[in-house]
């Protein structure tokens, strides 16, 4: 018989000893680095999270845990944390899994419990919850990471040991952390103040808790809550206390540089002071943002001062009045070798919003030497402003175009590289000097305009813009009445882009100038420039007769009157042409002969088109007929009175013409036709008689033709209702029958 026979194994195996196999295989898997489907973070979280609901169950069995069950765990729990620190050391991709395994130790701790045989075991388990903590706000997610914390606090709340206080001061700060990230700044504070007495025996944890009231301090100045007791001024100048408080330690070296501490404590007074200025400022304190940075610049010096910091003391010191400190502050930023270019060319917008242009040009020249990248970009948006806040003076617009068309700015822009901000310092220029323009004052517009000709290309893409500036400089130099000069810079905007513009504001010129028949003979050409329209005839004639040239006036009317052609066009109605050509010769004595002329093309054009395509439709084109009837009755009457009687004939026959033009209501007045023929045949015989020569068998014929067509207006029962009508008519009709027996 075997001896093993004889004496039996009685012994049970561990209870829960199949927990810890499949526990110990996990963390296996986990050491293991495997990234196969069967061993991704995602799966061995979820075999975490299984294991851990079995052993709370068996830890709240009748049986329980004993001892060394709970020590095993505790060493597989190790295990696996060291296995998430080594894995997080590879960067695992699925950090959310990862972050669950990693939580899966601390929670094994907690669920064993506390071994007596594991020492300062309560500091270990909350440090794992702390440090999981941590890593759940490094991914977003607040909620978590407040659940590690508070999973932690009770197990060190007691704060019996030093390394009890330590991670209870790190859990407070943490929790502080998280409570200011979701927005509880309230709760935030209180754990900041609570952890004051376990921050005192500390140095270190001193100088984090200050670190902590700096960080919600910066998100108090930067969100404004509400809460009065949550004031971004009280939370930094607590941090900048305890940084005092650090520093005055005995167990923390003073001396600079002699280890990391003072230059962390320096890095956090710089950060309180910085901040505090900044809140300062915001609050227009101004003298308390000076103190602020000058207290900073007594404990650090200007060695390694922050950009912001000079920013901010430029921005005080223009706040408060103080010009003069303002240029040092801005000449100690511009020599900052670690200010951005952004933030010199800010600070230079700043200062001379509030000089004005007369401290330009040296801050410029400053900036250009500071931007050598971004010389012409800086230059544009300091000019800028400049521009913009030099109003609309005088003496302030000279200063600008004085210092724009300096060599030295000018040479800021060469180059293609600089195309977009030369461009751009045109347009700036162009506008203001547009502005000035508008407003009449020419002399300093033409100044604007012409320095920003300094700013185009004389490429051909540039034509069209140089072309406009001159055309501009022309007109503020013709309101100025120096016509010389306008007449250069017009010729010169035609050699660029010749055009009908060009050629107008050269008319323009020479009616100022008196010229005109220079200036009738360029209106002559103007119909030959490619984008020639009829338009800038009828604005020829509107400008002579304001330059009171009824010559060339009427020679542009007549020039615009051929181009007339049946089915074209036009500006406006060729009877309006004619009336117009007609009024004007109407000022000038001795032109009968040339009214006679139009006065027969109007009625020759009715003839051949109709009244309405000549004098328009409806009471227009009735109103032009009678203007024409009325003012050759006129004519005629004139004509007579001056013993004129050859034109007075032809004068009252075509008045009779159109006065017999009309139609249906608004037809002709019969006695005016009557009258008119009357007239007509009448002077014709006078003419006859003065000059002792008998008419024509032509004359004498078309005299008779025209008496008898006066010999048959009908009277019209309603139109001679009146006794007086029927008299006047009566003796009309009896001179009739005298001229007629002349005739025959």
């Amino acid at each position: 018989m075997k001896i093993s026979e004889l004496s039996p194994e009685y012994r049970q195996p561990p209870p829960h000893a199949g927990l810890l196999t499949d526990l110990n295989r996990v963390v296996a898997d986990v050491e293991a680095f495997d990234t196969s489907d069967s061993s991704s973070p995602e799966k061995l979280a979820a075999d975490l999270r299984r294991l851990l609901t079995n052993l709370a169950s068996a830890a709240s069995s009748s049986s329980g845990l004993d001892g060394a069950f709970r020590v095993k765990v505790w060493h597989l729990a190790f295990r696996l944390w060291n296995a998430c620190v080594d894995r997080a050391n590879h960067s695992f991709p699925s950090r959310v899994a990862e972050a669950e395994i990693r939580q899966a130790a601390p929670e094994l701790l907690l669920v064993a419990g506390l071994p007596e045989d594991i020492p300062d075991a309560p500091a270990k388990a909350a440090s794992f919850f702390h440090r999981t903590g941590l890593v759940w706000l490094d991914l977003g997610r607040p909620d978590l990471a407040s659940a590690c914390f508070e999973k932690a606090t009770p197990l060190v709340s007691a704060a019996d040991t030093e390394g009890d206080r330590a991670v209870l001061l790190d859990l407070n700060l943490a929790r502080a952390r998280a409570a200011s990230i979701v927005g509880e700044q309230a709760l935030a504070v209180a754990l900041l103040s609570r952890s004051k007495p376990l921050a005192a025996s500390s140095p270190e944890g001193v100088k984090a808790l200050a670190e902590e009231y700096l960080r919600i301090g910066q998100a108090a100045l930067a969100t404004k809550p509400p809460d009065p007791a949550i004031d971004a001024s009280s939370l930094l100048t607590e941090a900048l206390d305890l940084c005092e408080k650090a520093a005055a330690s005995p167990t923390t070296p003073t001396t600079p540089g002699s280890t990391p501490a003072t230059p962390n404590l320096q890095g956090i007074k710089d950060q309180c002071l910085r901040f505090l200025a900044v809140e300062r400022l915001e609050a227009k304190d101004y003298e308390g943002t000076l103190r602020c940075i000058s207290v900073r610049r007594t404990l650090l010096g200007l060695g390694e001062e922050h950009p912001s910091i000079g920013f901010m003391a430029l921005r005080a010191c223009l706040g408060s009045g103080n010009m003069a400190e303002a240029e040092r502050e801005l000449e100690t930023l511009m020599a900052n070798a670690r200010a951005p270019d952004f933030l010199c060319v800010s600070a230079a917008e700043l200062y001379l919003a509030s000089t004005g242009p007369d401290a330009a040009f040296k801050v410029l020249n400053v900036l250009a030497a500071r931007c050598c990248a971004g010389a012409a970009a800086a230059a544009v948006r300091v000019l800028k402003k400049v521009v913009e806040t030099a109003g609309g003076g005088t003496g302030r617009a000279r200063v600008i175009a004085e210092l724009v068309s300096d060599e030295r700015v000018v040479k800021l822009f060469d180059g293609p590289a600089n195309t977009h901000e030369r461009n751009t310092m045109h347009a700036l220029l162009w506008t203001c000097g547009t502005e000035h323009f508008h407003a009449k004052n020419y002399e300093i517009g033409a100044d604007l305009i012409e320095r920003s000709m300094l700013y185009v290309s004389r490429d051909e893409e540039s034509r069209s813009r140089r072309a406009d500036c001159f055309r501009v400089l022309c007109l503020c130099h013709m309101a100025l009445r120096h016509l010389d000069r306008a007449q250069e810079f017009i010729t010169e905007a035609e050699k660029v882009e010749p055009n009908i513009r060009c050629a107008f504001l050269k008319f323009k010129i020479l009616l100022q100038k008196e010229e005109e028949d220079e200036a009738i003979k360029l209106m002559r050409t103007m119909v030959g420039y490619v984008d020639f329209n009829p338009e800038f005839l009828t604005l020829s004639i509107h400008e002579a007769m304001a330059c009171k040239s009824v010559r060339v006036a009427i020679a542009a009317s007549t020039f615009l009157l051929g181009l007339y052609s049946a089915g074209k066009p036009m500006p406006m109605t060729e009877a309006a042409v004619l009336r117009n050509i007609i009024a004007l010769l109407l000022r000038e004595p001795g032109s009968e002969a040339e009214i006679l002329k139009y006065s027969r093309r109007a009625k020759l054009r009715m003839a051949e088109l109709g009244m309405e395509a000549v004098c328009g439709k409806g009471t227009v084109g009735l109103r032009e007929r009678n203007w024409f009837a009325v003012k050759l009755w006129n004519m005629a009457i004139k004509m007579a009175k001056e013993k004129k009687y050859d034109y007075c004939t032809e004068f009252f026959e075509l008045a009779a013409e159109f006065f017999s033009s009309g139609n249906g209501e608004d037809d002709a007045n019969h006695l005016l036709v009557c009258k008119s023929l009357i007239m007509s045949v009448a002077a014709k015989l006078l003419t006859d008689e003065l000059n002792k020569s008998p008419l024509s068998d032509s004359d004498l014929k078309k005299g008779i033709e025209m008496l008898s067509r006066a010999g048959k207006v009908k009277i019209d029962a309603c139109q001679l209702s009146r006794v007086t009508d029927i008299c006047v008519f009566l003796h009309d009709l009896i001179f009739l029958d005298i001229l007629l027996i002349q005739l025959y």
